[in-house]
């Protein structure tokens, strides 16, 4: 079960900028921001303006499965281990590298937080679990694949 102050929010950066484009990428990495807030409350804002500085709209709230899904996910997918490669301060400092879609994640659980920028084309298990989470997410907001 997810803790109590579970919150994630999740910015995909990516360097394409034409909608027409965009709208075909798969949706990983498709630029875009996710926020879950502590309330179950999901806010989504998709295109090439997603920046983690970008407070999304509310879309809709979530029930405990859903929660509780998104969190075995994220602990699953490793990238809350300690001395993670990708991790950084917070999302807030984060410079995207250029060329590449990368997702930040931010988790704030148990009085904590954890934030990772993670390369979505780098082909390994990071990138893999990145990217389950970014389309669980999607899915979650009825985003198309």
């Amino acid at each position: 079960m997810a803790p109590g102050d579970f919150s994630i929010s999740v910015t995909v950066t990516s360097p394409e900028q034409d909608a027409a484009i965009i709208e075909r990428l798969p949706r990983h990495v498709r630029p875009a921001r996710y926020v879950l807030e502590p309330d179950w409350v999901l806010r989504v804002g998709v295109g090439p303006g997603a920046r983690p500085e970008y407070f999304p709209p509310r879309l809709r709230r979530l029930d405990q499965a859903e929660v509780d899904r998104i969190w075995k996910l994220i602990q699953a997918s490793g990238i809350l281990r300690e001395s993670h490669p990708g991790d950084i301060p917070g999302e807030e400092t984060f410079r995207p590298f250029s060329g590449e879609p990368v997702a930040v994640i931010e988790v704030r659980h148990d009085a904590r937080r954890d934030a990772r920028a993670i390369r979505l084309s780098a082909g390994d298990g990071d990138a893999d679990a990145a990217s389950a989470i970014v389309d669980h997410l999607a899915d979650l907001a009825w985003m198309r694949p």
